[in-house]
């Protein structure tokens, strides 16, 4: 039995609530396009460091114009405008955000029917699916009963999350019958490391994926920016792990298309 689900139909992932913070920190800034313009005029006549780290962070809050923005931005891994060729870039394609919606809790109620609706199918089910199946164990999430998702988003927001507690209304019903030292605690997760990988046993296929030859084969992508963040991963200067491996599973997938 898995309580996969739990996170996305009730606001556990604490993400729900840093991004709420900042998308209130940046409200806080005042005239955040104008203020960005003109320390970027400002630099490039005076290369101050401190000026520099400043117009990075002001071009972020000046891009940010909702919380559905902040969102996407937050969880990107690449910009189009930088990991693709600029021959083949056309900000015309980028994908939009929709209408901004004002109140921040139904923001926080959009972030969680996106991750039902992409991250939890497209990774975490399958995540699981694959590592069960791999060792013949069934498992199953009732958590996903059609009749639990529906009566998850009857619910009004305070339901889901009350200042820094999530899943509040499972929390709750948990506590008629186990004491809530024994699940009121930081979440544990659990991942790869792919980084390590990418720098031990799979180097050698990832440096034949993203060698300039393999990169320049379609024209699609920034060869020099890739192989830069290659070069400083392997070097240990940088743990650009998450970055790779987008590029690395798109290179495996034309290569394997191409051979077909």
């Amino acid at each position: 039995m898995s309580g996969d689900g739990g996170d996305e139909l009730f606001g556990g992932y604490q993400r729900y609530f840093h991004l709420g913070e900042i998308w209130k920190k940046l409200q806080k800034i005042p005239a955040r396009k104008f203020s960005y313009a003109f320390i970027e005029r400002l630099t490039q006549h005076v290369p101050n460091s401190m000026l520099l780290k400043l117009r990075n962070k002001l071009k972020f809050a000046a891009q940010i114009e909702s919380p559905e923005e902040l969102y996407a931005y937050l969880h990107r891994h690449w910009f189009s405008e930088e990991i693709m060729s600029q021959e083949v870039y056309d900000p015309s394609l980028d994908i939009g955000f929709g209408a901004p919606i004002p109140h921040l809790d139904l923001a926080k109620h959009k972030w969680m029917a996106l991750d039902t609706t992409t991250y939890l199918p497209d990774d975490i089910l399958t995540k699981v699916d694959r590592a069960s199946m791999a060792v013949s164990l069934e498992v199953r999430v009732p958590m996903l009963d059609h009749h639990i998702i529906e009566f998850a988003w009857t619910l009004p927001p305070h339901y889901c999350y009350e200042g820094e507690m999530s899943k509040r209304i499972l929390r709750t019903l948990l506590e008629r019958y186990i004491p809530r030292k024994m699940f009121d605690r930081p979440k544990s997760g659990f991942g790869i490391p792919i980084g390590e990988w990418l720098r031990g046993s799979l180097r050698d296929w990832a440096e034949d994926l993203l060698s300039e030859k393999s990169l320049n084969e379609h024209g699609l992508l920034n060869t020099a920016l890739i192989r830069s963040r290659w070069e400083e991963h392997c070097s240990g200067k940088q743990n650009s792990q998450y970055l790779l491996w987008d590029v690395l599973v798109f290179q495996q997938w034309y290569r394997a298309t191409m051979s077909t």
